[in-house]
């Protein structure tokens, strides 16, 4: 990347994060309302908004990790999927992701304002090296974001992948929420956020090739 691509292959990508196992340690301490009196209303109190901090931090791309990357290709019969059950691992998961996605021309949904700056960010952190890649919502060569497209950069209202293809009559089984993700690291059920991130991609990739993107579609949309 970092030349234009718009005439390159296209890769299709999604991710899915957590909040980083030591995020508490960069939070602000949780204060009660003044108005509180009763010390267990009080610790509840802390405890209920510590929690909330912390799940939030899934979504922060200072205190979030990736777990799963999923991609498709027009050459690929299917999506496919990586998932990393440790930090440790996650920077071999960047790597891949990166030199996986040399040449080629990404597409996701609401990818500029999350996806790619949470990839590059992560890999800030982890002394990954990346690609030139330009995330600015007006001037993103190498980048094709769905949401940015159908709500016209912003002009009209941003609504979700699920919505879309609601809307459009995509039939594509998925029985977890991304706001799910962070519960289902904690319990370790891998296979659930694999299928999950899989279920992304195919959506985006429907509704990329709906939108004129891809040749072909995968099963579950009609062409």
């Amino acid at each position: 990347m970092g030349l234009d691509n718009e005439n390159a292959a296209r890769l299709v990508f999604d991710i899915e994060t957590a909040p980083l196992p030591e995020a508490a340690e960069y939070l602000e301490p949780v204060e009660a309302p003044s108005h509180y009196k009763d010390p267990l209303k009080i610790e509840a109190y802390k405890v209920e908004k510590q929690a909330e901090h912390l799940e939030r931090c899934g979504l922060d791309v200072d205190l979030c990790r990736v777990v799963a990357i999923g991609l498709w290709s027009e050459d690929q019969p299917e999506p496919t999927a990586w998932t990393v059950f440790s930090v440790s691992e996650e920077r071999d998961l960047l790597i891949a992701f990166w030199r996986t996605s040399t040449q080629r021309h990404l597409v996701g949904f609401n990818c500029l304002n999350f996806d790619l700056p949470v990839l590059l960010r992560r890999s800030l952190y982890l002394d990954v090296p990346t690609p030139r890649i330009g995330i600015d919502r007006f001037k993103h060569p190498d980048v094709t974001d769905l949401m940015q497209e159908l709500s016209f950069n912003g002009k009209l209202t941003m609504r979700s992948l699920s919505f879309y293809c609601k809307r459009f009559g995509f039939d594509v089984p998925d029985h977890m929420v991304g706001a799910g993700i962070a519960q289902a690291v904690e319990e370790g059920r891998w296979a659930d956020i694999e299928a999950h991130v899989k279920a992304d991609v195919q959506k985006t990739s429907l509704l990329a090739a709906k939108l004129g993107h891809f040749s072909r579609m995968l099963a579950g949309g009609a062409a």
